[in-house]
């Protein structure tokens, strides 16, 4: 083999390279920080705690407010996040102010959370989160996301 052929390709190829493992690094980063892996809800009366578990990192909200929405009436323009097919992760600006999404479907349940922050967190089991935010007796449940 002629190394001779070969070498003039690798200073054209190189930086291809290194600017796909820039982007795909990237996107995992995301993934990480806002594909949502368990939600734990805890009722107690009229208070309801909403703690949303990701690879990176863990949120604990009181949640003051929720309703069911579509991720196209909450999250028109993207500030900081990722976007593309089913997933709308990071954090958004819509009718409803800044949103910080969590979102690997298109319905989901919006929620404003205790410190003003509002959550839209989507995946294909909600409805059982739903069941649970709904639920007017003491209930701890913990739900593991079917994305």
């Amino acid at each position: 083999m002629d190394w001779g052929l070969i070498t003039p390709i690798f200073p054209v190829l190189l930086p291809f390279l290194f600017i796909t493992l820039f982007v795909v690094l990237r996107i995992k980063r995301e993934f990480d920080e806002y594909v949502p892996m368990r939600v734990a809800i805890r009722v107690d009366g009229g208070s309801r705690k909403v703690v949303i578990e990701t690879r990176k990192k863990r949120i604990e909200t009181a949640v003051r407010d929720f309703r069911k929405a579509s991720s196209k009436e909450v999250l028109e323009v993207r500030i900081n996040g990722l976007s593309f097919g089913k997933y709308r992760l990071g954090l958004y600006k819509g009718p409803y102010g800044y949103v910080e999404s969590y979102a690997t479907s298109d319905l989901g349940i919006l929620m404003e959370g205790g410190e003003g922050k509002n959550y839209f967190l989507a995946f294909k089991n909600v409805d059982e989160l739903l069941k649970a935010l709904e639920a007017k007796e003491k209930t701890e449940e913990v739900i593991s996301v079917k994305s």
